[in-house]
């Protein structure tokens, strides 16, 4: 069975991923959004 996530759902996701290692970890960490996924 596969689970179809709509791209706003994962985008909110990442996002909050994105805001807790940025909480956790030294500045530099993560790159850019931009660089990150590329469109």
């Amino acid at each position: 069975m596969v689970m179809k996530i709509e791209a706003d759902e994962c985008r909110a996701a990442l996002t909050l991923i994105r805001r807790t290692i940025e909480d956790h970890c030294p500045p530099g960490v993560l790159p850019s959004e931009d660089r990150a996924v590329p469109l």
